[in-house]
């Protein structure tokens, strides 16, 4: 899996990312549209884990430099360790 450094997004206008995909037009929702979405589907449902978007973990025990050097080991160790897939 990528790291949130290397998500095309990460570093590109929304215009470049429609043109890397080659869509004409690009548009993300809004964090709490995405959440009412997905709430149609299961109206008990009151809170989600937004943390890939706010950086802020339900757990309480994650922090940036966590995150950070979780995310330097894999793109260190990226490739050593297969999955089992060919």
């Amino acid at each position: 899996m990528q790291t949130k450094r290397e998500f095309i997004a990460a570093h590109a206008t929304n215009d470049e990312v429609a043109a890397l995909l080659g869509v004409d037009h690009l548009v993300y929702l809004e964090r709490e549209a995405m959440n009412a979405a997905a709430r149609v589907g299961n109206p008990k449902l009151e809170t989600f884990c937004n943390a890939c978007f706010t950086g802020e973990y339900p757990t309480g025990d994650i922090t940036l430099e966590r995150l950070t050097a979780l995310e330097t080991d894999r793109v260190q160790n990226r490739g050593e360790v297969g999955c089992g897939a060919g």
